[in-house]
This record gives structure tokens, sequence and C-alpha cells, in this order.
């Protein structure tokens, strides 16, 4: 690598993401690509379009693992079916399809909040058709929604949040979050079977952090690995229209002469070199040190439910979080990484749940949206 690469080359992310330098500025003319439009929301379906659709332009900008957007769903009856998209897996990096799973559950809580902006009130039911063995994941619905109209449905308070969340994966700065943040926190999540945790003692933070840096060189340095989070990289405007899924440059906060430099130096072959690599470790080191605060969602459990049901929490605390003017970052990488998680479980003294969302808090200038495929690619035919 030269010694421009060197010098303006860096990397952070919960997937060993491509970053450089962040800027404090975001550029706003990333909003022109049209793989952002989404995040307009329904803004360009006509007012007698399907109202189906029209949850569906919201329930899409859900977090997802890696950014795939692993959802195929069925409109041809009534109400929704909801489909894992067994083209969009992660078999290297989330080999049991943990992550893709949860992200099923994103996407359920944010439709049924957006149902409520309509009127309607989303009836879930998980599985109904059963729950299909991992090597035939996608053939059987996740989930059918049923959309019924009742006149005391309110809007979601959190509905509001839907188009304003994003992944913030710079650096986390300024003053920690304070008592009174982490009681709205803690106040605006209840449910036993799926505990909510955020360690803010100082010495923990360092030890977990340091187990999420592990995890990630363990990752980086598995070539295999590596190369699934390298194919989810779009490395210029051009990629981003072409795929509109994955990670890109501005998505991280890198504009100017940072992103100048980001398009010029790096490449899909260069994503392997040593340095690159290194990089990426010491990047992650840096974001996940920076945490203020490091939350967990687990559940009691083990099953596909269970890990919908952390998606569907995970989503609506992440929607505070944006209410609340807080950064989140998912590193969950812990997880899928067998030495890691068996040292991480001792460090934090929980006993008898199974450890499902990992994530950091703290405050950070904000990033532009990642881009979302157009809504017919979700559409089952």
């Amino acid at each position: 690598m030269t010694m421009e690469r060197r010098t303006f080359v860096k990397l952070l992310g919960a997937s060993g993401v491509v970053v450089l330098l962040p800027s404090p500025f975001v550029s706003c003319s990333s909003r022109e690509l049209e793989a952002l439009r989404p995040w307009d929301g329904p803004s360009d379906l006509p007012e007698s379009a399907d109202v189906r659709l029209k949850l569906l332009s919201y329930a899409v900008l859900a977090p997802n693992a890696h950014n795939k957007q692993p959802w195929v769903v069925d409109l041809r009856g009534e109400g929704i079916d909801l489909y894992v998209d067994p083209l969009r897996l992660l078999p290297q990096t989330d080999p049991p399809a943990r992550q893709i799973t949860i992200s099923q559950g994103t996407f359920l809580e944010i439709l049924a909040i957006a149902a409520t902006h309509y009127g309607l009130k989303a009836d879930v039911t998980l599985f109904p058709n059963g729950i299909d063995a991992l090597e035939y994941i996608g053939k059987s619905p996740v989930a059918h929604i049923s959309l019924t109209e009742h006149k005391d449905v309110r809007e979601d308070e959190l509905f509001g949040y839907i188009l304003k969340r994003h992944t913030n994966r710079r650096v986390y700065a300024g003053p920690p979050l304070t008592d009174a943040e982490l009681v709205t926190l803690r106040q605006s999540y209840a449910d036993e079977n799926y505990p909510l945790h955020i360690f803010t003692d100082s010495a923990l933070i360092s030890q977990i952090a340091g187990m999420m840096t592990e995890a990630m060189r363990i990752e980086t340095y598995n070539r295999s690995m590596h190369g699934e989070t390298v194919e989810m990289l779009r490395f210029n405007d051009d990629e981003v229209e072409q795929h509109r899924d994955g990670l890109s440059f501005p998505n991280l906060g890198i504009t100017g002469v940072k992103l100048f430099f980001a398009k010029l130096f790096t490449s899909r072959s260069s994503a392997f070199d040593e340095s690159f690599l290194q990089r990426t470790v010491g990047s992650i080191r840096e974001g996940a040190f920076s945490s203020q605060a490091i939350g967990l969602i687990s559940s009691r459990g083990a099953t596909r439910t269970d890990e919908i049901m952390v998606g569907r929490h995970f989503a609506r605390l992440f929607l505070t979080v944006t209410r609340m003017g807080l950064s989140l970052h998912p590193m969950s990488q812990i997880m899928e990484i067998d030495s890691v998680k068996s040292q991480f479980m001792k460090v934090i003294h929980i006993q008898d749940e199974e450890p499902q969302m990992l994530f950091r808090l703290g405050r950070s200038a904000p990033t532009p949206h990642s881009p979302r495929r157009a809504l017919n690619d979700f559409l089952k035919s």
C-alpha cells in the first residue's frame, strides 16, 4: 500500500467497513442518489396506492445485518406474508442466520409502527406454516400480517423517527450519557423475556470493548468471513446505485477531500492487504473504546421466535435512541465467535439468558443513511 493510502485509509464499522478519517461534516450531495430516495418515505407513491406498499416503504428502512435487506413480501393475498430472502443470507459471518432472523423482527416492528400512522393495527402471526430448517430457510413465511382498521388506533410516538434513524459508526465523543437519559432508556423498555442491560461502568466497558476488538480481529483475519463483508462494501456512487444495499463511504460521514482519497485509494482487491486488515481492527478498537455505554438485549430462550422478538424490541429501542438525539452502533460479532462469547458471558455475570444484540451508545455527529432497494425488488411474484 502506498504512503498516500497509509495516510488516508482507515476502517471502521461493525462489519469491518471502510472509513476514512471521519469528517465532522456530512455532505448532502449523496441525497441525490436514487438509492437514498426511499428515506423520503412513500412520497413517490400515489395517494391511491395500496396501503401495504406504503407500509413496506417504511419497513424496508429497518436496521438489518450488513444492510443485506433480507426480506421478501407476498402481497398477492390478504394482508402481508413476510419471507426471508434466501439469496441474502450471510453464511460466513452469520452461519446460523441469527442476525438475518433478528432483521425480520426489526422489519415487523417498523411496519407495525407505520401501520398506526394510517389508523391500522398490524396483527402478526409468526411462522404460520412452521419454522424452516436452516437449509430450507425462505421456503415458508416468517410471519403473516393482518391489517385492520380501528377508530381508537393512535399513531405510535416513535413513528416520526423512522425516517431519521441511522446507524452511526463514528468514534463517539462528548459528555457521557446522563442518569436521566439512562432512566429514559430503561423506562422505555419492559419485557422480562427479553431483558435489556445497559453497562456504564468504565472498567466493564473497557473489557467488553476489548472483546469486541478481538471478535473483529478473528473475523477480519478469516478470509472467507472478511470476504463476505467486503462484498457488501460499495466503493463509489455507481456501485451504490447498482446494488442499493451494503455500506458506502457517505454512510460513514466521509466528505470533501477525505471522500476523494477514499474513492481514489481503496478498492475491493486492496481490502485484503495486510495494512488494510490492521487498520480495520485498529479502527474497530477505537470505536469500541469510545463507547459511552454498551447495551445488550438478551432472551430467555434461543428459538427463531426469540430472535424475531429481539429484533422487534431492538427496533423500538433504536427509535427511542434516535428520539433522544443519541447514537447507536450494533456490534454483535462477539455472539458469532464462540471463544469470545464464552468469555463475554463470564464477564457480564448474566445467567439463564442468551445474548442476542450488543451495541454501543454515545454521541456523535450524524451520518447519511445507507442505501435501500426499490420496493418492487422486495415483492414476491
